[in-house]
């Protein structure tokens, strides 16, 4: 006979072998991110070139846009800082759209193109990649704000969920992905075991268990994960409407396929997903991968903060701030941050970096670089580099539930 821990440790170390095969097939799947990305590069080259200043071209094109619409669309939202919601509206939800029908178009009449391909996601991207990176940053505001943006009812039932049912839809994102997997359950159980997407069940600094973390962030985004656990907690009203989602967006992968081909639909439409899929697995492993072993409830340092990044989308990096007041408008996450400075420098030691962007963040996380991660600390600034770096591997070595939990922590958040 078997002993039972032997047998339930074979049947683990089986199962972290298929999660390493599986992430590392949606990794081999998610390469043509590299084309993509080295697109918005190059757009990223020309828009410096193409201006006279030191500011990128569609920067100081972005600024006129809004200082000529300011006052007008201040009128039609209820916080008068959202007013630019809607020319993103119009960029991602008008121009985006006319390119990807342009290339619907092409597939229909000529054939699928590699370099049109290329070109509509490079431009979709955007230079440097900040169009997608400010749709993520709205879709998710506009979740938790469930919208309640625009002042008109009649505006707010139209363009409420513009960014999660309609113009995500260019971007990878599933419908009701943000507010029931990301708002209900994330924010509920902040990366504990219930959590769709917790990380603190293995090590944070390594490539291959990031690998492992993969296909349970796809459950997540795909939103089949989401489902699973809404059921099991009986909230059947909400399974039926992530369903509902989630078919919707089935659906139009669906109908595009039939009408201009499969090549078409799965690199228009089911591409995105993927894209987003990969590089938002890495942002939820970097924003949560630091515990602190004698203090696992501290939410100072199960989040990161990012100051003085170089893009700080909607103050996005204040990410503690966030996780403590989800429902906050974007535009007071600095002042309750300048608020509380104290508690981050020095009751709490907070998990904070200076001049670092989330991806570089992850990407020191998996290569083990604590060197550049200690001089880039904004805490514990009396240690010397020695002393930060095993701080750091500390905290990324906390694990909090699984076979190799090393820390007791709380199931759920207290609320």
């Amino acid at each position: 006979m078997i002993d039972q821990n032997l047998k339930d440790q074979i049947i683990y170390q089986v199962k972290e072998q298929v999660l390493l095969i599986m992430g590392a097939c949606i990794t081999l799947i998610s390469t043509p991110i590299v084309l993509t990305v080295m697109g918005s590069n190059a757009l990223t080259w020309l828009d410096q070139k193409l201006s006279s200043t030191k500011e990128p071209l569609s920067k100081r094109i972005g600024e006129f846009v809004n200082c000529k619409t300011q006052k007008t669309f201040e009128k039609l939202v209820q916080i008068k800082e959202d007013y630019y919601f809607v020319n993103w509206i119009i960029l991602t939800g008008v121009i985006v759209p006319l390119f990807f029908i342009i290339a619907a178009y092409h597939s229909y009449c000529c054939e699928f193109s590699i370099l049109l391909w290329v070109a509509y996601h490079s431009f979709r991207l955007g230079p440097n990649q900040i169009f997608a990176s400010y749709i993520f940053a709205l879709a998710h505001k506009e979740g938790h704000m469930s919208g309640l943006i625009y002042k008109n009812n009649l505006l707010g039932n139209i363009l409420g969920n513009v960014y999660n049912w309609y113009i995500g839809i260019f971007y990878g994102l599933v419908p009701q992905s943000t507010y029931y997997g990301h708002c209900l359950n994330h924010h509920k159980y902040d990366n504990r075991q219930d959590d769709l997407i917790s990380c603190s069940d293995r090590e944070r600094d390594s490539m291959l268990n990031y690998l492992r973390y993969i296909p349970r962030f796809s459950g997540y985004s795909t939103n089949t994960t989401t489902i699973i656990q809404f059921y099991k907690e009986k909230h059947y009203d909400m399974v039926l409407k992530i369903i509902y989602g989630t078919l919707y967006w089935i659906g139009i992968i669906l109908v595009f396929g039939q009408i201009f081909g499969w090549k078409f639909s799965i690199g228009y439409i089911v591409y995105p997903m993927i894209e987003t899929n990969f590089i938002f697995s890495g942002f939820a492993w970097g924003w949560h991968a630091f515990i602190d072993p004698e203090d696992p409830e501290n939410e100072f340092i199960n989040s990161v903060t990012i100051v003085d990044g170089e893009f700080n989308d909607l103050n996005e990096g204040y990410h503690v701030v966030h996780h403590q007041y989800p429902g906050l408008h974007w535009s007071k996450n600095k002042e309750l941050f300048e608020k509380h400075k104290d508690e981050y420098y020095k009751g709490n030691q907070a998990t904070m970096f200076n001049s670092i962007e989330s991806y570089q963040l992850f990407l020191l996380i998996v290569t083990k670089r604590y060197d550049i991660m200690a001089q880039k600390m904004a805490f514990r600034l009396e240690l010397n580099t020695e002393q930060r770096k095993e701080l750091l591997k500390t905290r990324l070595r906390t694990i909090t539930w699984g076979p190799y939990t090393n820390t007791v922590q709380k199931r759920h958040k207290d609320i």
